[in-house]
C-alpha cells in the first residue's frame, strides 16, 4: 500500500503494531478505544476484556449508526431545499 505507515498504539494495556495512512488520526483513536474501554471495564467491574472490547465495539457501531441516520436526514433536507430553490429560480426566470 502507497503512503502506509507503522505507529504502535496501546489500547486496553495491550501494545499494537498497526500499519496506517494518518498515524495521528490512528492514535487518536486509539486513545479513544482506549478511554472507551477502560469507562466500561470501570463501571462494569467483572467483565474481561473481551467482553469489555465487544461492549465498546457496540457502543461504536451504536454512535456510527447515529451519525449515518443524521447524514441521511441532512442530505434529505438539503435536497428538498435544493428543489424549492431550483423551482424558485426557474418561477423567476419565466
Amino acid at each position: 500500500m502507497p503512503n502506509v505507515r507503522r505507529v504502535l498504539a496501546t489500547i486496553f494495556g495491550r501494545t499494537y503494531n498497526l500499519v496506517c495512512r494518518d498515524p495521528e488520526r490512528t492514535r487518536a483513536m486509539a486513545r479513544r478505544v482506549d478511554r472507551l474501554m477502560r469507562r466500561i471495564a470501570e463501571r462494569s467491574g467483572s467483565l474481561d476484556s473481551y467482553q469489555v472490547a465487544i461492549l465498546a465495539t457496540l457502543h461504536l457501531a451504536d454512535e456510527a449508526a447515529t451519525v449515518r441516520e443524521e447524514f441521511a436526514e441532512y442530505r434529505e433536507r438539503v435536497a428538498g431545499t435544493s428543489e424549492r430553490i431550483q423551482e424558485a429560480v426557474d418561477e423567476a426566470l419565466d
